[in-house]
């Protein structure tokens, strides 16, 4: 009777970690860090020790995801697979943009040459749209498709340009000064804002093609191993 009880126990306990090991791993695919977090340390404490590696790998990429990677470091020392461990943290360094750990394999290699592809279909050049800028204040953001932020850009400057040359022509110099100082600030941050308007820009277009391009390399990052 008792070796029932207990057979019935470990089964019961086993169910129930699959259960909440699968919740956890809906909301670490859902972007919910900090839930995740939550939920796979509380199915830590509730499942014996051997059985603890897939809630440790869930729990150091949920922790990394929320940029505490000293957490994440400290989680991942306590997974007792070692190889399960490097992957994990050979999958989270690539999620970061580190790329030194893959480098050597045919599989990483076919890695690198999508990611490269990928990050070459770029939507706009910020050099460009800072040269536009730089000949005609907002004409950079123009090109970025931004018409409000260039029409901001142009009229400020073109009102304290303006200004700068009248006050200058009646040698009103204090004035002058200021309004150049204006200009300046107007001219430059158009030409800063456009070069970091197309980056983000980038970005934004390559962010989940970049993502499932990871995870369809290192499967460990949808926790699939």
């Amino acid at each position: 009777m008792k070796i029932l009880i207990i057979c019935f126990a470990l089964i019961s306990s086993n169910v129930f970690g699959q259960d909440q090991f699968t919740y956890a791993k809906e909301l670490y695919l859902s972007e919910q860090y900090t839930r995740a977090v939550f939920q796979f340390d509380t199915l830590l404490s509730s499942i014996p020790s051997g059985g603890k590696d897939r809630a440790l790998v869930g729990l150091s990429a949920s922790l990394w995801m929320l940029g505490d990677t000293k957490a994440a470091y400290d989680n991942m020392n306590h997974i007792s697979n070692r190889d399960l461990s490097h992957q994990l943290e050979t999958a989270l360094l690539v999620s970061s943009g580190d790329l030194y750990e893959v480098k050597s394999s045919s599989h990483e290699k076919a890695y690198l040459n999508e990611l490269t592809d990928l990050e070459a279909d770029r939507v706009k050049s910020p050099v460009l749209a800072a040269v536009f800028s730089g000949l005609i204040p907002g004409a950079g953001h123009v090109y970025l498709g931004a018409y409000q932020s260039a029409a901001i850009v142009f009229i400020f400057s073109a009102l304290t340009g303006v200004s700068t040359f009248e006050f200058a022509k009646k040698d009103l110099t204090t004035p002058a000064i200021a309004s150049g100082v204006l200009f300046s600030i107007f001219y430059m941050g158009g030409i800063y804002s456009s070069y970091e308007g197309a980056v983000k820009m980038n970005q934004m277009k390559i962010s989940k093609p970049k993502k499932d391009l990871n995870t369809k390399y290192f499967p460990i990052l949808r926790l699939d191993f």
